[in-house]
């Protein structure tokens, strides 16, 4: 707050989407130390429904669909930053769920996003 020169915009949000649970979170109590003469704005909550309206993608797939392997549940695959793991399922839209050996986590990948490969 100090460096600012003309205008300084804090902001807050009170829910969010952290490893999979939804978190919500109560503004910083030094918020209520700010003189009362600042001007404080509520935004209204945004919602998915209308994001992504205007026609375009807001993500484009990171891969061409020649690119994206063909996988079937047990064929093992090596993602970029992941390492290796096997298939364990794969549901309709491109998701498949993968158990790696490194940690034995299993994660929902998208085909068109994630960097996998199939071994």
């Amino acid at each position: 707050m100090t460096r600012a020169m003309e205008k300084l915009t804090l902001t807050h949000a009170m829910a969010r989407s952290l490893y999979g649970r939804r978190e919500y979170n109560l503004p910083s109590r030094f918020l209520d130390e700010l003189p009362a003469d600042v001007e404080r704005e509520r935004l209204r909550p945004s919602s998915w429904s209308s994001y992504g309206a205007s026609g375009q993608t807001p993500f484009a797939p990171t891969r061409e669909p020649s690119d994206i392997p063909s996988l079937q549940t047990g064929d093992s695959v090596r993602h970029g930053s992941l390492g290796e793991g096997v298939v364990t399922r794969i549901e309709p839209g491109g998701l498949v769920t993968v158990r790696f050996a490194k940690d034995q986590s299993e994660r929902k990948l998208m085909l068109e996003y994630a960097p996998l490969e199939k071994i």
